[in-house]
């Protein structure tokens, strides 16, 4: 059995969790001290936690009683066990571990995982494992792959640049040219009702700065628009297929999974 998961982080740290096996009481606890807690709760086999070197997306591999085959040959990075008592395994930035990740906490992105997609449970027969951990971030591939590259993206994902490049721009007119409104038209109206003989000068640049906080306003949604028409284009859509079963086939992390004692599975 196997599992492909993308876990994004904040923090540059994922983890694997039962929300079953955690303390009735960790979303309380949690905000004191998540280091130290996380790392009893590893040592106890409740959990497993580790660093990915950088914030982002991370795609995590879970082998339940299956042999390895993308990292033969490698020294796994952790060793320990886990406990799945509810059969369901979260996998996701470690900013999220919760009693119910979904929900979150008070020590969680608000929201927790309902609102943000960083992460997932997936399902294993309900046990304790031995856990085998394997870490691939920033690997070039080495022994693994046909030519030690990854493959480029497709020409159809740089149209999606576009969209974004017109949401930073619009977004920074529209920003800036209100702030100066908000700050002028006040000011303006303090002279002009203190008989300040500046009171008449400089209002031909007001239209200019309504002008640039509607036009960067509308920008804005011509670029939400246009990435929601580029999203459905068909050579988009296969481009972005490809690009995630190439990133699934080639994952950061491996966690490997084997049932112990009377719950091992049978040979």
């Amino acid at each position: 059995m196997q599992h492909t998961v993308t876990a994004g982080t904040d923090g540059a740290t994922i983890a694997a969790f039962d929300a079953a096996a955690l303390p009735a009481d960790f979303d309380a606890r949690v905000a004191d001290d998540p280091h130290a807690l996380l790392a009893a709760l590893q040592a106890a086999g409740r959990l497993w936690f580790g660093g990915t070197g950088g914030d982002g997306e991370h795609v995590v591999r879970v082998l339940v009683d299956e042999e390895p085959r993308d990292v033969a040959g490698r020294a796994p990075a952790h060793r320990g066990r886990i406990a799945v008592p509810s059969g369901g395994l979260w996998v996701c930035g470690a900013e999220y571990v919760a009693n119910d990740p979904r929900r979150g906490s008070a020590a969680t992105p608000r929201g927790g995982l309902g609102r943000y997609t960083m992460g997932a449970c997936v399902d294993v027969p309900a046990g304790d494992y031995d856990l085998a951990v394997y870490e691939r971030h920033g690997d070039d591939g080495g022994d693994d792959d046909d030519d030690g590259e990854a493959a480029p993206a497709a020409p159809a994902l740089y149209l999606t640049v576009a969209p974004i490049a017109l949401l930073v721009v619009g977004a920074i007119a529209a920003v800036a040219a209100t702030l100066a409104l908000v700050v002028t038209v006040p000011w303006k109206l303090v002279q002009w009702a203190t008989d300040d003989p500046r009171a008449g000068v400089g209002w031909h640049v007001l239209p200019w700065m309504l002008a640039a906080s509607v036009g960067g306003a509308a920008v804005v949604r011509c670029g939400l628009a246009l990435g929601r028409r580029i999203d459905r284009l068909p050579s988009v859509v296969r481009a972005k297929a490809a690009h995630a079963a190439a990133r699934a086939a080639r994952p950061d992390v491996v966690l490997v999974l084997r049932r112990r004692g009377a719950n091992a599975a049978s040979p």
